[in-house]
């Protein structure tokens, strides 16, 4: 039996417990819920200065620490400017490619200043006199006609003639030196049989990067880059190609053996006068930019003319850079032929040091179209490509020259039938 004061009981209970669930709900549902957190419990964001100023403290103790103990402790001290450079020389080489630059001192990549006058030739002995091996673009000899393959036999001074026939290649270079500070006459041979005069005017000069520029057959040109120097490579190429007839070749071999690299925005601007607009160059990777990619923006001056570029285990860097851009990419615009080159898909920052030098830092790596990694792997040309085109029964001094020629004109043949 339910008495009046269990009733009172019961109404009492549901009561409490009504406003119990009111209370949960509301603090549930509410917009601020947050519970207090203990004053001792907020963690402290620490700011872009003070952690510089963290670092500061606890690297600067530690040299000051080193540098103390060395001048306290060794048999013969450094001077100051000694330890300054060992510190410089040691904390940059952080990895191969890292390190400081003195200052005055000028990397590979960057553009000389020096402008000695010259010609522009470059000779070695031969039975019949100088045979020339190199003439520079934009030269005085190029301007003249001289040709690689040319033979100069004498130097006319007036009704005099300086022979050349004989001498070796020490004598032969102080010979040059002597005579390319003043307008000169030489008397040379062309295809072993052809007697021609010239007058060369020397000029200061830079010595050029792109610096063999020939025919190796009618229609089909060739030219051997020896570095991407910054403010040279990409211009000295550009009228390299125009020297050659641009659209009018049949094929281009392009000969990167032994080139080591060089500025990464010099050959991004090369790359651009190869490929079609918007054409994705590379794409680099780095803690300041993150992915980044890289398109061309000028247009392919070539219309589409192969190219076969020409490698070895020296080829590297920069130079890896445009056989990654030409050649693995879905539509490939080059062919690569030779041997596995060496695989530095690293590129370095060139930063100003307090105190005079400069340090380089390894910053970034870049990627080929396609995405592949190029750094420590670098790029396997097919070697079936060399034995099948090589030259036989023709004297052929670079067999991968001959059978980069021999394939470009396979390919030549094979487009006139396709059309």
């Amino acid at each position: 039996m339910i008495t009046t004061k269990h009733k009172f009981f019961w109404w009492l209970f549901g009561s409490l417990s009504t406003l119990f669930l009111i209370a949960v709900f509301s603090y549930l549902f509410s917009e601020n819920n947050e519970v207090p957190v203990p004053q001792a419990d907020i963690v402290h964001q620490e700011t872009d200065l003070e952690r510089r100023e963290r670092e500061e403290k606890k690297w600067g103790h530690m040299l000051f620490q080193y540098v103390e103990d060395l001048k306290q402790n060794a048999l013969n001290p450094p001077s100051d400017e000694e330890i300054t450079k060992k510190i410089r020389e040691g904390l940059f080489s952080i990895d191969q490619y890292s390190g400081y630059i003195p200052e005055g001192k000028r990397e590979p990549w960057e553009k000389s200043p020096d402008r000695p006058l010259g010609m522009g030739i470059v000779c070695i002995p031969d039975p019949d006199g100088a045979r020339i091996t190199d003439v520079w673009i934009k030269s005085p000899g190029e301007r003249a006609g001289l040709r690689i393959g040319d033979i100069i036999t004498d130097i006319v001074e007036g009704k005099e003639k300086i022979s050349l026939v004989g001498l070796s290649q020490e004598a032969l270079n102080k010979k040059m030196s002597e005579v390319t500070k003043e307008t000169t006459h030489f008397a040379f041979l062309r295809n072993g049989k052809t007697r021609l005069e010239r007058k060369l005017d020397p000029e200061n000069m830079i010595e050029p990067v792109v610096d063999t520029v020939e025919w190796i057959a009618p229609h089909y040109g060739y030219l051997h880059i020896r570095f991407f120097t910054l403010g040279q490579a990409a211009s000295e190429f550009a009228y390299a190609l125009e020297h050659l007839g641009g659209r009018e070749l049949h094929g281009l071999v392009i000969n990167l053996r032994g080139t080591p690299g060089g500025d990464f925005n010099e050959t991004l601007q090369m790359l651009g006068t190869l490929l079609p607009p918007g054409a994705l160059i590379t794409t680099t990777v780095s803690r300041a930019e993150g992915r980044k990619p890289y398109y061309a923006t000028g247009g392919d001056v070539l219309e589409g003319v192969p190219i076969i570029i020409l490698v070895d285990r020296n080829t590297a860097s920069a130079s890896e850079l445009v056989v990654g851009a030409l050649v693995d990419r879905d539509s490939p615009r080059a062919i690569l032929m030779g041997e596995q080159t060496y695989g530095k898909g690293v590129g370095q920052t060139v930063i100003p040091v307090a105190g005079g030098g400069r340090r380089k830092i390894t910053g970034f790596e870049f990627f080929t179209p396609r995405g592949n990694v190029v750094n420590k792997k670098g790029f396997a040309p097919d070697p079936t490509l060399l034995g099948k085109y090589r030259e036989s029964g023709v004297e052929c001094v670079d067999a991968l020259r001959c059978s980069a020629l021999n394939y470009l004109k396979e390919l030549h043949e094979l487009a006139k039938r396709q059309k």
